[in-house]
C-alpha cells in the first residue's frame, strides 16, 4: 500500500441575509468503474451550478442563505474525504448546515 494525501475543495457564496445558515452542494471527484455516470456527471452538475450562481453574483445577486460547494476526496476508497470534514467540523455544521444536496450520478443512460 501507498499512503496519500487527499484533498477537499470548497467554494463558497456568502449569504446576504442569513450568512450563517449554510446550504452544503456537493459530490464526490475519484471514480473507479462507471466515471463517466460516477462521479463524473456529478461533478459537471456541481461545477456548472456554481459557474451560473457566480455569473449570478457577478451581477449583483447573492442568496439568502450561504451556499457551500463541496467536492469530496477518496469518495470511493470509502466516503474519506466526507467523513472526515464532518468528523473534525461536526459541531459547526450542526450550529450552520441546513441542507446538504449531494449530486452524484446525476445523469444516467442504457
Amino acid at each position: 500500500y501507498k499512503l496519500v494525501e487527499i484533498e477537499n475543495i470548497f467554494g463558497v457564496i456568502k449569504g446576504s441575509q442569513e450568512p450563517d445558515r449554510w446550504i452544503m452542494v456537493g459530490n464526490h471527484r475519484d471514480t473507479w468503474v462507471n466515471g463517466a455516470v460516477d462521479a463524473t456527471t456529478g461533478l459537471a452538475a456541481l461545477n456548472e451550478l456554481g459557474h451560473g450562481l457566480m455569473l449570478l453574483k457577478n451581477s449583483g445577486w447573492r442568496p439568502r442563505r450561504t451556499i457551500v460547494f463541496a467536492s469530496w476526496g477518496a469518495e470511493e476508497q470509502g466516503i474519506i474525504g466526507s467523513t472526515e470534514f464532518v468528523e473534525d467540523y461536526i459541531t459547526l455544521l450542526q450550529e450552520k448546515m441546513v441542507a446538504y444536496i449531494n449530486i452524484d450520478v446525476a445523469a444516467s443512460g442504457q
